[in-house]
This record gives structure tokens, sequence and C-alpha cells, in this order.
């Protein structure tokens, strides 16, 4: 199980890497908004760039306080990457599932 896990977030830092090396300048992204909107079953959490960039340096000051060290290192990278974001982003959740299954910029 908490191999799965590990394996499934690594593949979502992997791909929110690309996502970021990609070639659009960051002047076509938006700062963004910071909201919840519910639409039917699915669920999208909106989260502003600045929202995101506090969020990013809180994960990689609590992955410094977990002993175990694959975590640590996995919480700290995302804590890195998520700091480098352009924009808002948007993350889509079905109620049964509690990772994100979409993902999209504001």
């Amino acid at each position: 199980m908490k191999n799965s896990i590990v394996k499934r977030f690594v593949s979502i830092l992997l791909v929110l890497v690309m996502t970021f090396n990609c070639c659009i300048s960051a002047s076509a992204f938006q700062e963004g908004v910071t909201k919840l909107q519910h639409h039917g079953w699915r669920i999208e959490l909106y989260l502003s760039k600045t929202m995101v960039s506090t969020m990013s340096a809180g994960v990689s000051l609590f992955g410094m306080w977990i002993p175990e060290p694959t975590v640590t290192k996995i919480l700290a990278s995302a804590g890195i990457v998520a700091s480098q974001c352009p924009g808002g982003i948007i993350l889509d959740f079905y109620p049964p599932f509690q990772i994100p299954t979409g993902f999209r910029w504001q």
C-alpha cells in the first residue's frame, strides 16, 4: 500500500515537473483565485499562485520533521517544484478519491 501511494505521488510529481518545464512564457499565466466549486460528482479546487507558493514552503518545511527519509525527500522535492508554479492551478477531485484526478492552469 505504501509503495503504491509513493509511486502515485512520484508520477504526479513528474507530470508537474514536465508541465513547469514547458516552453510557454510565465506571462501567459495568471495569478488566479482561491475557491472551491462543486459540479455534480466533480469538485474543482482553484488555487492562486500565491497560495501554491505558500503551501509549497509549508510542505518543504513539514518534510524536514518526518523521520522516514524517502517521504522527506518526496515532500522536499514537491515543495521545490510547487514553488516554481508560474500561475494559478485547478485540481479536479471526484468524491471517492482524495488524490487529484486532473490538473490544469487557471
